[in-house]
């Protein structure tokens, strides 16, 4: 489990495999081909060409107050 209160970017030579991302913004660059959670409160983006594997999950939510 990876968890910030601000941006996590997964890049393209990044191994994950079963991981559970938390972040206000998540951005998996170009290239990247594994499987994980990710859950984004602000953005959350996949680049070109990043292929997320089963059984990858992608939330979008509204932090709340």
């Amino acid at each position: 489990m990876i968890y910030t209160s601000g941006e996590i970017l997964v890049k393209a030579n990044c191994q994950l495999k079963h991981t559970q991302l938390f972040a206000k913004r998540i951005r998996f660059e170009e290239g990247f081909e594994g499987s994980c959670q990710a859950f984004a409160t602000e953005e959350l983006t996949v680049e070109k060409e990043a292929r997320l594997t089963y059984p990858s999950v992608l939330g979008l939510f509204k932090a709340g107050k």
